[in-house]
């Protein structure tokens, strides 16, 4: 009886060649997960950035409307703020409450401002309520 000592050398080829055709199928597959891994960490600093943005315009809306003496011009002084990350657009809503562009400026229902960082976008709609300086402040 002939006892086995090991692999032979065709056993040793056929093994590394299916090693190498299964790395061939998986590391491209791979590449991409990892390429899509980093993603979910870039996100909440993306959210981050953008809800920061949002709350600079929100702060500096509150801030004008109850320091101007000229509450009603709080749009037009808003729209003057452009900034890189920031859309500010002037909108109106018709009779059954849709929103419509509108082209008279700064006549229109309100200002939608909004901000997208990495896909993550937030939106506000500033409106002309207060009109006057004798009313209370703006608690935002």
């Amino acid at each position: 009886m002939r006892r086995s000592r090991g692999f032979t050398i065709l056993e040793i080829i056929i093994t590394v060649v299916l090693v190498g055709i299964l790395a061939s199928l998986f590391i491209p597959a791979m590449g991409t997960h990892l390429l899509r891994g980093t993603e979910p960490a870039n996100r909440p600093a993306d959210a981050g950035q953008a809800h920061a943005d949002m709350e600079a315009v929100l702060r500096d809306y509150v801030i004008y409307l109850n320091t101007s003496t000229t509450p009603q011009n709080v749009l037009s002084y808003m729209a003057t703020l452009a900034n890189a990350s920031v859309s500010m657009t002037w909108i109106d809503f018709n009779a059954s409450g849709v929103q419509t562009s509108c082209s008279t400026a700064p006549n229109c229902g309100g200002l939608l401002v909004t901000t997208e960082q990495g896909g993550l976008s937030y939106s506000a709609v500033l409106t002309n309520e207060k009109n006057a300086t004798s009313y209370d402040a703006v608690n935002y």
